[in-house]
């Protein structure tokens, strides 16, 4: 889940992630490369399903956090979002349904890294944001793809490499 530009400028950190980089990751496919090109679809397919069910999702950022136990130690933001919860778990057992593999190794904790803090000391930030949602984005080895809530997805085809959703009839679709 992108974090909105606005609400990204205001809480980036210095010689944190970059603003554009601050992101609630939703899933990891491990070396997502390696996935068929049938299962990069199921995965966009189940998720927009997933997504028509809420008109958007609401986000509270409260406070942050340590990861310690990782030489890396993201220092994160706590996230608090009912419906993101509820998303993700929905879509997850969709992705179980069809066989997906996707990484367990951790319980799903929703956060947004801040920065890598590795030896150094961790920082006071104050973090109190409120805001919403209404798409997200499914990475693939670098390919975007965007999935927005509450729209009926009517088909995604594969047009030279690249995911296309096609409009609903009267819609224009829009490039950028």
């Amino acid at each position: 889940v992108t974090t909105p530009p606005e609400v990204a400028r205001q809480i980036a950190i210095a010689d944190g992630e970059k603003p554009e980089d601050l992101h609630i990751t939703l899933f990891y496919f491990y070396e997502n490369a390696d996935l068929s090109e049938e299962q990069r679809q199921a995965i966009v397919r189940l998720a927009a399903a997933a997504a028509r069910q809420y008109p958007n999702l609401n986000i509270r950022l409260h406070g942050t956090a340590v990861f310690e136990g990782n030489e890396e130690r993201p220092l994160v933001a706590l996230v608090e979002s009912p419906s993101l919860v509820e998303y993700r778990r929905k879509l997850a057992v969709a992705l179980d349904v069809a066989g997906i593999t996707y990484s367990k190794e951790h319980e799903f904790q929703p956060h947004l890294t801040l920065k890598y803090l590795n030896a150094e000391p961790r920082p006071a930030v104050d973090m109190n944001q409120e805001f919403a949602v209404n798409h997200l984005d499914a990475w693939f080895a670098g390919e975007r793809v965007p999935i927005t809530f509450g729209q009926r997805l009517h088909a995604h085809f594969q047009r030279h490499g690249r995911f296309v959703a096609r409009p609903k009839a009267g819609q224009i679709q829009r490039r950028g």
